[in-house]
């Protein structure tokens, strides 16, 4: 028979405050993350390819932003320079 797995009480603590924190803010990625953290506390494999994953989006999302703005701000810039040369 195999032995039942143990957990801290600490890491339950702060995975059910976790879920419930995700389950207030009503993000169903929040909830998921939280809800596969309960269920397998101790995957640290999993914890870092998420935040990997986060960090690439954020990068590519931060990157899209500033060639909207750079877009903008050029467009901006015609506009006003073929403006006052009439």
């Amino acid at each position: 028979m195999d032995a039942l797995p143990t957990t801290d009480p600490e890491v339950v603590h702060n995975c059910q405050a976790d879920y419930d924190a995700a389950f207030r803010s009503a993000s169903q990625d929040e909830v998921d993350s939280a809800r596969f953290r309960l269920e397998h506390p101790d995957c640290r494999q999993a914890e870092a390819l998420q935040k990997l994953c986060d960090d690439c989006i954020l990068r590519d999302g931060l990157l899209g932003v500033g060639v909207g703005l750079g877009a903008t701000l050029l467009g901006i810039g015609l506009a006003v320079l073929f403006s006052s040369k009439k």
